[in-house]
């Protein structure tokens, strides 16, 4: 099979960036970023600073490489402190969940179709499951629990809950009926159907950054924060402001910062992204800015920040977890 579009070398990958002008004040820094990050990842940073409008996709005036290097710094940063929280609310979540379903209906609940809404769905979920308990099989926890109870059917939950990626994790819970889920989610100060909408998201950033995906202008494929009746929003501790971005960056910070609120009240996550982008809107010549992530004007003074930037000072005092 033949290709239409050839490899460049890295000294044509430069020499293409400098005809489509592109600013480039040091080939040798250029050179080392397009060896180790790659072409291609790092033009999902500058495509937004080209003219589509032009043949050549020419770059605007004032596109510099060391500006689309700092974007990209900025975004594994920002990348880490997100997927860090992510795995608190996932480890959480999953242990809510454990806690009620299999104290209440015993351990082996997951696998009982009259806890779900859609038996249809659930069966096929079951297979899925199936599979990851497989693949883990060898795994300690799996392994440990089989020889200890070779005549269990089936394993408890919260082996299970060990084994299986957040993705599926998401879906079993979203399977559930309204009555279970409205239990678990009593636990976040959320409604069931919220809590559904929140994980369903949050799987979908947690997998765009488990695969260094883009961040900073990621666009979620549902809209994440919508309330369809008004006397929710105080529950949620925001206001009609924040529903006009549900697709951007501010999205997903939101629905942690409201997680954090719960089950890690000290949290300094909203300081730290805060504080982070921040100092890359002077890096990055604002080609990096708090509305381009879709942050409303005055989103510091929504009622669930004010609460948690207080932590910036306190933590500081303390000395508690950072994020």
């Amino acid at each position: 099979m033949t290709l239409s579009k050839p490899p460049l070398s890295i000294e044509k990958q430069l020499s293409l960036l400098k005809q489509r002008r592109m600013s480039i004040s040091n080939d040798l820094f250029a050179k080392d970023c397009l060896k180790n990050i790659g072409y291609y990842r790092l033009s999902g940073y500058w495509y937004k600073f080209q003219d589509k409008s032009q043949p050549d996709e020419s770059f605007l005036p004032g596109t510099s490489f060391e500006e689309i290097i700092e974007l990209y710094r900025f975004d594994t940063k920002v990348r880490s402190l997100v997927f860090d929280a992510i795995e608190k609310i996932e480890i959480s979540f999953s242990t809510h969940l454990n806690n009620y379903m299999s104290c209440s209906f015993g351990a082996d609940w997951y696998i009982r179709s009259e806890f779900f809404a859609d038996t249809e769905q659930h069966a096929k979920l079951i297979k899925d499951i199936s599979y990851w308990i497989d693949k883990n099989r060898d795994k300690l926890p799996v392994k440990s629990y089989r020889i200890k109870h070779p005549d269990d059917e089936c394993l408890p939950f919260w082996i299970v809950a060990l084994v299986i990626p957040l993705g599926t994790l998401s879906k079993l819970f979203g399977l559930l009926k309204e009555c279970h889920q409205k239990e678990v989610a009593k636990q976040f100060e959320m409604t069931g159907r919220f809590l559904v909408s929140c994980m369903r998201s949050l799987t979908t950033v947690r997998n765009n950054c488990a695969h260094y995906n883009r961040l900073w202008d990621f666009r979620l494929p549902l809209r994440a924060l919508r309330v369809k009746n008004p006397t929710k929003l105080s529950r949620y501790n925001y206001t009609e402001l924040t529903e006009k971005n549900d697709q951007d960056f501010f999205a997903p910070f939101y629905i942690i910062s409201l997680f954090l609120c719960v089950i890690s009240p000290d949290s300094k996550f909203c300081s730290l992204t805060r504080d982070l982008i921040g100092r890359y809107i002077e890096k990055t010549n604002s080609k990096l800015t708090y509305g381009k992530m879709g942050f409303p004007t005055g989103w510091e003074k929504l009622p669930l920040f004010e609460r948690m930037l207080k932590n910036e000072g306190k933590m500081a005092r303390v000395g508690t977890d950072k994020s």
